[in-house]
């Protein structure tokens, strides 16, 4: 019994950083559209274990969603990362050129 209790006590450590290690993974790559300041507003994640169903063949993924941001045009926006940290899509399509522009005319207003 005791044997058991370590395997599965083993296997949920395992389980536990495996999972620790895709959410970083995603959160830097999200991280790379966003940056430090996170204009896009509130955000929320989930990971869709069962697949999304928006993407071809369903892939699973994390999906982060903004909302109420300070990028004007952006009311929301969601950025779908794989497992491995791989940005799949954005929405909209051209958020990554839009958070530039908006940065820029930032920097160029102060």
């Amino acid at each position: 019994m005791g044997k058991l209790i370590k395997f599965l006590a083993l296997v949920a450590l395992a389980a536990t950083l495996a999972a620790g290690g895709s959410y970083a993974g995603a959160y830097f790559a999200q991280g790379k559209i966003t940056g430090v300041e996170d204009p896009l507003g509130k955000r929320t994640v989930k990971l869709h274990w069962q697949g999304y169903d928006s993407l071809p063949g369903k892939p699973k993924v994390w999906v982060f969603r903004y909302s109420g941001g300070k990028v004007p045009g952006i009311t929301s926006a969601t950025i779908i990362v794989s497992l491995s940290g791989k940005l799949i899509a954005t929405k909209p399509r051209d958020l990554h050129d839009r958070i530039d522009r908006w940065r820029e005319s930032k920097q160029s207003a102060d």
